[in-house]
């Protein structure tokens, strides 16, 4: 499909696509059924699927506004999702940018009410609610931008999916994704954009909803993909120092740097405490400081940063024992 669409669309939807064919059509759907007509969707298919190429042709057929307003992007091979979302920057023609996973799905209303909003408040970021769903439960988890306002920034919000972006933002700042970071690559740019951003506003309603399934890749831990995270801070740090902007940021970059080494300790897999206290011990003279680390994770992090893992491993135990009871 050729894009032949006007030549700034009001928002630039961009969907990195990767195994996701057993629920590309509701995703699909969701973005076609869009109330915003002035659209353009940028699939970017990350390695040969003529099974997903075959979805997004056949449902755009339903919705006969929208064929022009589709692109398929094709990858000869995986190159990653951070690679996918940087290529989609590049191409996108749109007026704001929004990243939408080929797995999840949005409300019909969402982009034209975001949109109107960025527009009425001159906003380079807005900010919405979202909802997890879990595929083995019925629980669903209300996640709130309330806090990640400017100057507010002491949650570290690392999605994309419950934001609206300004391209200009994006662009004028010369903004990219990590090479090489496939899982945490949304945590850098999320980063960087809430940093840079001159309005940040927020609408308190849920637009999103976030679909977790076995083949999520969110849900499968692995040391190797885990070990991208921790690269996270190191490339935000330098970002900030490339806009004279490290010192004002310090405390963040601290945050983050102690909070994404948390799996080491709070995930039974993964848990190693010896390669927790080799990853940026210069964060461990902070831990009381980090208002939105969970007490009980504090208390574990002390001990454990002084020596005293036979304690803290004993407290994590029971705490997961407790959990399974309560489950």
């Amino acid at each position: 499909m050729d894009l032949n669409n006007a030549p700034h669309p009001k928002v630039s939807v961009i969907v990195p696509v990767y195994r996701s064919e057993a629920y590309l059509e509701r995703c699909c759907r969701s973005l076609f059924s869009q109330t915003l007509n002035d659209l353009e969707c940028l699939f970017v298919l990350d390695g040969p699927s003529m099974v997903s190429e075959k979805i997004i042709s056949e449902t755009v057929v339903d919705y006969p506004r929208r064929q022009d307003q589709v692109r398929i992007i094709r990858h000869e091979k995986n190159l990653g999702t951070s690679y996918s979302r940087q290529e989609a920057h590049e191409l996108a023609t749109g007026e704001y940018l929004y990243h939408c996973d080929s797995d999840d799905w949005l409300e019909p209303e969402a982009l034209q009410i975001v949109y109107d909003k960025a527009q009425e408040e001159m906003a380079d970021l807005v900010f919405f609610d979202y909802i997890r769903h879990y595929e083995d439960s019925a629980a669903e988890v209300l996640y709130s931008s309330a806090q990640v306002q400017k100057g507010v920034i002491n949650t570290i919000d690392g999605t994309l999916c419950n934001k609206l972006i300004r391209h200009k933002l994006v662009s004028d700042n010369t903004l990219s994704f990590p090479e090489g970071i496939n899982w945490g690559e949304d945590l850098c740019m999320s980063v960087m954009l809430q940093v840079l951003a001159k309005k940040i506003v927020y609408i308190p309603q849920v637009f999103y909803h976030y679909y977790l399934h076995q083949n999520s890749f969110t849900t499968a831990v692995n040391r190797e993909k885990y070990m991208q995270l921790i690269a996270c801070p190191a490339y935000v740090e330098q970002q900030l120092l490339d806009h004279h902007l490290a010192e004002k940021y310090a405390s963040l970059i601290m945050q983050m740097k102690f909070e994404v080494k948390e799996y080491f300790l709070i995930h039974p897999h993964l848990r190693d405490i010896s390669q927790w206290l080799a990853i940026y011990p210069e964060s461990h003279r902070y831990i009381w400081d980090f208002s939105s680390v969970p007490i009980y994770l504090k208390c574990v992090s002390w001990l454990a940063a002084h020596h005293m893992t036979f304690v803290a491993n004993t407290l994590l135990i029971c705490r997961e024992y407790y959990h399974r009871l309560r489950s």
